[in-house]
């Protein structure tokens, strides 16, 4: 990724990526009160989608 207008907000993004992947994946074998899981999954996506537009310099 050689966007560097981006590049901080796109390492942000990956870090969120890894630590909600991780979160779920710690979470996995554990019963949950709350939305978590569901909200670590939804998290991922998002930080997929968002990491592929400002690779890709979109408007």
């Amino acid at each position: 990724m050689s966007n560097s207008k981006y590049q901080s907000c796109i390492e942000a993004c990956q870090q969120c990526l890894v630590d909600c992947q991780s979160c779920f994946y710690s979470m996995a074998t554990k019963e949950s009160m709350n939305d978590c899981p569901r909200c670590c999954i939804e998290c991922v996506d998002a930080c997929n989608v968002t990491i592929k537009a400002m690779a890709n310099d979109s408007k």
